[in-house]
């Protein structure tokens, strides 16, 4: 029995999986801004879901940059109680057994790298706008090497404003009081495509990835056109003569969760 989980700023979901290599059961629950209620509430969620079964091992990702260690977050914009906090120690709380800690998005871009719409591709860049937004990359099958994480939101796109400042689903809703499933403005949403391609030009430049998985409940719920998108690159990039593949990720709310169970195999090694 292996559990793994996906902690975002909103919302957190833990799973079950009985061989490993399959997702069995979920659970999604708000996600507590207190750590300790986030720690209570995340026993009974794995306690539900083991069901009385031996746990072999738990793994996840938590919305936030890690130290080197993976012991604690260093920021985060959505938690920011939990910054600071030995989680290693407190989710050691959970289970007697191995637990291993990194950033939503990194899990979440190697579940979509392995099982999704990057699957087959060597360098995959995957980019998530949600509440907030992240981003990793993905170099055969495995999240890049790092020192501290991937934050590809918080590049500078304009006038000193980061990429997530202009378009995530926090500043959407700040704008227009509304979510981003719900607005339906196209002159919005086109300024938000040009937006966007900005910021995968930066990541194509920096990262080179043959293939960009946007994932992320904006991307996913709103009305943002891919193949705009893509066009809206293609006239950005000028540099290279070929630019990658940008798609829609696949795995949609389960990116995360996915990628923790890979993610989890490859740290106990099998």
């Amino acid at each position: 029995m292996y559990i793994v989980f996906d902690i975002g700023g909103t919302t957190t979901r833990f799973a079950s999986s009985i061989d490993g290599s399959a997702i069995s059961d979920t659970k999604t629950e708000p996600t507590p801004q207190n750590l300790d209620d986030a720690i209570t509430l995340y026993k009974k969620m794995v306690n539900d879901l083991a069901n009385g079964q031996k746990i072999d091992g738990i793994a996840g990702g938590i919305a936030g940059p890690f130290n080197a260690e993976k012991t604690m977050l260093v920021n985060a914009p959505h938690l920011p109680q939990w910054v600071n906090k030995p989680l290693d120690q407190k989710f050691q709380t959970i289970a007697d057994c191995p637990i291993f800690l990194e950033n939503d998005t990194a899990v979440a871009g190697l579940g979509e790298a392995a099982r999704g719409a990057g699957h087959g591709y060597k360098i995959v860049a995957y980019l998530a706008v949600g509440t907030g937004i992240g981003g990793s990359r993905i170099v055969a099958g495995r999240i890049d090497a790092n020192s501290i994480g991937f934050e590809p939101g918080h590049m500078v796109v304009a006038k000193d404003q980061t990429l997530e400042q202009e378009i995530s689903g926090t500043t959407i809703m700040q704008i227009y009081h509304k979510k981003a499933s719900e607005l339906e403005d196209p002159a919005y949403w086109h300024e938000f495509e040009q937006e966007l391609a900005v910021g995968l030009n930066n990541i194509t430049v920096m990262w080179s990835p043959d293939i960009i998985v946007l994932g992320g409940g904006v991307i996913l719920q709103a009305q943002v056109n891919i193949d705009r998108v893509s066009l809206l690159l293609y006239k950005v990039l000028k540099i290279y003569p070929k630019l990658p593949r940008v798609v829609k990720a696949t795995l949609g709310d389960h990116s995360g969760i996915e990628g923790s169970l890979v993610y989890l195999k490859q740290k106990l090694g099998s």
